[in-house]
């Protein structure tokens, strides 16, 4: 259970990191902050600009690609072994 428990941390920080990750996109492609901010739930358009300065996307690259493949082993051990 401690590695499921692992695993779903790792998933719901991928996951907000995923979106941090589609909010730089959308910046680079000239969508306003506003729209931005929105779209992260965030209350502040100031709290967007920190948010989005401090990404580093191959940081986020790493994660994905860990917590796929976490998953991967996770799904193959439930269900093939």
């Amino acid at each position: 259970m401690a590695e499921i428990d692992k695993t779903i941390k790792r998933t719901e920080v991928a996951a907000r990191k995923s979106i941090a990750h589609e909010a730089t996109i959308e910046k680079q492609k000239q969508i306003p902050i506003s729209v931005i901010s929105g779209a992260l739930g965030h209350d502040s358009e100031k709290t967007t600009l920190i948010y989005l300065s401090t990404l580093d996307t191959s940081a986020i690259d790493n994660a994905n690609s860990e917590i796929l493949a976490a998953l991967g082993e996770w799904y193959n051990n439930i269900f093939y072994t």
